[in-house]
């Protein structure tokens, strides 16, 4: 079964023309026509999940990828008693890749909760590897999407063992998709991410002010473009 118990099932039929365009914009989709990404959802399962419930955890799960349509969630790690929040999801947002093709532990990685009442379309297992093996620009986008996962995680170690917030944040940002160009879209609120490093908001501010500062970044609202000598670190 898809998600938890309590997820309403809907159907692709029942989305709205934004919810389609989310989906057809997806980045896992790039380069293919919208024939192309409607044949690859017809099999796919949409489930409806409400504030606060579980849509994924750590031994109850499809092997799937999942795309936010509507809402928003979280994905939660559990060390021992301490819960930390390692990302956010937004509308086309994308979870699940690590544990897509996992044949080892047989768990998922984290615990993924909605934050809001929130909309995912699965793209199962099965119709993933038909895909990559079908489509290479499919194959293309969902080795490209590993990539930023690894550099997204390298980017919470380097910030879970840097001594100071502002190296934190900088590892952070580069770890975000597309941090390997010229920069970097913010989809989080300052409290997500001052969570995510694991400081407070003020120390979080400051960070940011001495980032800018010294011209390692330049903050265009919601935009962070990195000086290019950063982007070779």
């Amino acid at each position: 079964m898809y998600g938890s118990e309590e997820g309403k099932v809907m159907s692709i039929k029942d989305f709205t023309e934004d919810e389609l365009n989310i989906v057809y914009s997806s980045f896992i989709f790039r380069g293919m026509s919208k024939i192309e990404i409607s044949a690859a959802l017809s099999r796919c399962a949409v489930l409806q999940f409400c504030r606060d419930e579980i849509i994924r955890d750590e031994t109850s799960f499809e092997k799937s990828l999942g795309i936010v349509v509507s809402g928003r969630c979280r994905a939660m790690n559990r060390c021992g008693n301490k819960t930390v929040l390692l990302n956010c999801f937004s509308c086309g947002g994308v979870f699940g890749a690590a544990s897509l093709f996992d044949d080892g532990a047989g768990r998922y990685a984290s615990v993924i909760i909605a934050d809001t009442d929130c909309t995912v379309l699965f793209f199962g297992q099965a119709d993933a590897e038909k895909m990559i093996c079908e489509n290479s620009a499919f194959a293309l986008n969902y080795v490209k999407f590993l990539s930023s996962k690894i550099r997204f995680l390298n980017g919470k170690i380097s910030g879970f063992t840097s001594k100071n917030a502002a190296d934190k944040l900088l590892e952070y940002l580069k770890s975000l998709p597309d941090g390997c160009g010229e920069g970097v879209e913010l989809k989080s609120e300052y409290a997500e991410i001052a969570e995510i490093l694991g400081i407070g908001r003020a120390s979080l501010y400051r960070a940011f002010d001495k980032l800018c500062g010294e011209g390692i970044i330049v903050k265009k609202g919601k935009k962070i473009i990195f000086r290019e000598e950063v982007l070779n670190d």
